[in-house]
């Protein structure tokens, strides 16, 4: 089965990872708790870049919001999580797509779960991290 890749999602990695790659460039910062988790993850020694406390604007929560509500590509395309977050772009003819599609995945996963219980496997991780992925759009955080 071909699981296609969320373009919003790859494209605010991809934008993460640019920010990452740069972050000396920037004098200090405020991260948001999920994404100082994730920047920490990548490169403990930004400890010192980095501004704590409430009330300031996430650099990449922007990032992400500008990046998702200046999506034009096709609507079908996405995870259920920015199908979530654009929802009122979403087409009447667009439904047919989005339903058949989505009851494929359904039978997809069962069928994955089913033929990994039955002969006593785990399930692969990077096949769990592919249906989280669908479902909650988690392709666009930098593991």
């Amino acid at each position: 089965m071909k699981i296609l890749n969320c373009p919003i999602c790859q494209k605010i990695k991809e934008e993460k990872e640019k920010f990452t790659e740069n972050i000396y460039k920037h004098e200090k910062i405020y991260l948001c708790k999920n994404h100082l988790r994730e920047v920490l993850s990548i490169d403990p020694n930004i400890e010192d870049k980095i501004i704590f406390g409430d009330g300031e604007n996430c650099i990449l929560c922007q990032k992400e919001e500008e990046i998702t509500f200046s999506y034009e590509g096709k609507i079908v395309d996405l995870c259920f999580f920015h199908l979530y977050k654009l929802k009122e772009r979403i087409k009447d003819e667009d439904w047919k797509i989005l339903a058949k599609r989505w009851e494929d995945y359904r039978i997809y996963i069962k069928k994955l779960i089913e033929s990994y219980d039955y002969k006593g496997e785990k399930i692969k991780e990077n096949y769990i991290y592919l249906i989280f992925d669908l479902f909650f759009g988690t392709g666009r955080i930098i593991r």
